[in-house]
């Protein structure tokens, strides 16, 4: 998606902005069927290392908003020991039951002789006050903050309800207890999700700040143009040797 000139990562990026809002995501096929979600969720999972942290504030990556839409966790604790404890069954079969009874509650409510959708939800009226409460709390920390924490602040907007809905799944999942209202209580946790995931957001910024100078490549050919050295683009950047020849012998 940092490429500009790869098809495949500018497809990537529109899959995963249309998957957020819950639009129609069309799905095209060259050697299959192509097909249509009709209110798509996309989830994107997975890590990255911290040299390529700065990468992610691609021109194209914050301009379409695609940064504001990741939740980010550091590394808080590091494990150097391997146990040979084993997951308690008890886990493992609460486990299993409850994905069993998310994916049956969501077959249920796709049936064509569902008169009354199921995944329907409803909140309690001090869920819903603390929901509205929390949120003003959001977006008066958005007129007061700069970007990028600032767009960040927009999107936590959203994730809240969002954080509702699966504190709430999460809770009834294991005896599908679908048909309760949200309570208070969801929202309580998916406060504590979004102040956990905007303390992190912050560190990251903190620790890897995308610096208001021109960017690599024009440092390069600013050092090139006044024969300065690969070395002295290292020194000033810090950034690795390597990191610094994968650009210098392009320009």
């Amino acid at each position: 998606m940092i490429n500009p000139n790869s098809r495949d990562g500018i497809e990537w990026l529109v899959f995963f902005l249309e998957g957020f809002t819950n639009n129609v995501i069309d799905i095209s096929r060259k050697t299959t069927e192509s097909f249509r979600i009709e209110s798509g969720y996309v989830t994107l999972i997975g890590g990255i290392q911290n040299q390529f942290i700065n990468d992610l504030h691609n021109d194209s990556l914050v301009a379409s908003g695609f940064i504001d839409r990741l939740l980010f966790t550091t590394q808080i604790t590091r494990n150097t020991t391997i146990s040979s404890n084993t997951m308690s069954k008890d886990i493992i079969e609460n486990y299993s039951r409850a994905v069993t009874n998310l994916l049956e509650y969501k077959l249920q409510s796709e049936q064509t002789d569902e008169t009354i959708k199921e995944r329907r939800l409803l909140m309690t009226d001090s869920a819903v006050d603390l929901l509205r409460s929390y949120s003003q709390t959001l977006l008066d920390r958005k007129e007061q903050s700069e970007s990028p924490i600032k767009e960040y602040y927009s999107k936590l907007m959203i994730y809240l309800h969002k954080l509702s809905i699966i504190c709430f799944l999460m809770r009834n999942a294991k005896e599908s207890t679908f048909k309760r209202s949200v309570e208070r209580r969801d929202v309580t946790f998916a406060i504590e999700l979004i102040e956990f995931y905007q303390l992190n957001f912050k560190a990251i910024i903190s620790l890897n700040k995308v610096s208001d100078e021109p960017p690599l490549k024009s440092l390069i050919k600013l050092a090139k143009k006044n024969n300065a050295s690969q070395k002295s683009v290292v020194e000033v950047t810090g950034l690795s040797k390597g990191q610094v020849s994968k650009y210098w012998n392009k320009q």
